[in-house]
């Protein structure tokens, strides 16, 4: 989902009374720029994929998400 269509969903949930509503986001693209835009429109929670791979090749890709996430998180 595109960050602007968030940022106005966002809005018009406010503007009805409805911004404690969470925004998750499922199956995302692992891009830093896509992952950060995200984080600016507050989104809650990001579910990223993860392909099906030996043990070795895991651990390696998941070490590589775990540095994109710390790259993004805004905290």
């Amino acid at each position: 989902m595109p960050v602007s269509q968030i940022l106005q969903t966002r809005q018009w949930l406010a503007d009805n009374g409805r911004a404690d509503v969470p925004v998750i986001v499922w199956g995302a693209d692992r891009n830093e720029d896509t992952l950060t835009g995200y984080a600016e429109a507050g989104v809650e929670e990001v579910a990223l994929s993860l392909p099906t791979l030996n043990a070795s090749a895991m651990r390696r890709d998941l070490d590589e998400l775990a540095q994109l996430v710390e790259s993004v998180s805004l905290s």
